[in-house]
């Protein structure tokens, strides 16, 4: 008889390796938030640029108006298309005269208003005048860039929101914003 003690062991069993999945619920947590915030740079940064090449479009467009006789007029309408197209929806294509030059100078900084307002007061009489000499182009498109940068500026909805009760009040209607 053998009295090996050793020869009843049985050999050393090792535990399973730890795997990498299924990972905790605090790594799928981070993982999401990570990918949230990827995709929040990504449309900030979709929409930044977005914004500034239609503002290279605009700016481009207000400099190639030098070429026409009707520079006045370009002016005016390019501003309109402008508002129409980048501003939230009221009524704007009805405004015309001193009340569309008032609705513009609202989205002006205050301290620049009151030139805006005289400036498109006097842009507006020559508008459909044969002659501009009394009027300086360079600093008419200046003046069309400044509020261009500014509506754009103003076209997002919360910003914007007080200018459409202000408006819509006084029609009578309510505001769905």
């Amino acid at each position: 008889m053998n009295n090996d003690p050793l020869a009843n062991m049985r050999d050393i069993h090792l535990a399973e390796p730890i795997s990498q999945f299924p990972m905790a619920m605090g790594w799928w947590i981070s993982l999401l938030l990570l990918l949230m915030v990827v995709v929040i740079i990504a449309k900030l940064t979709i929409r930044l640029l977005q914004r500034r090449r239609i503002q290279r479009h605009l700016m481009n467009e207000i400099e190639q108006l030098a070429a026409q006789d009707n520079w006045p007029m370009q002016i005016m309408i390019l501003m309109k298309r402008v508002a129409m197209t980048h501003l939230p929806a009221c009524d704007i294509q009805a405004l015309s005269g001193d009340e569309w030059i008032n609705w513009m100078t609202k989205l002006i900084p205050e301290k620049e208003a009151s030139a805006f307002s005289s400036d498109m007061k006097t842009l507006a009489k020559n508008q459909y005048q044969r002659t501009h000499e009394e009027l300086v182009l360079t600093q008419y498109q200046r003046l069309a860039k400044q509020w261009i940068v500014s509506a754009l500026n103003h076209s997002r909805k919360k910003q914007y929101a007080s200018l459409l009760t202000s408006d819509q009040g006084n029609s009578g209607e309510a505001s769905d914003v």
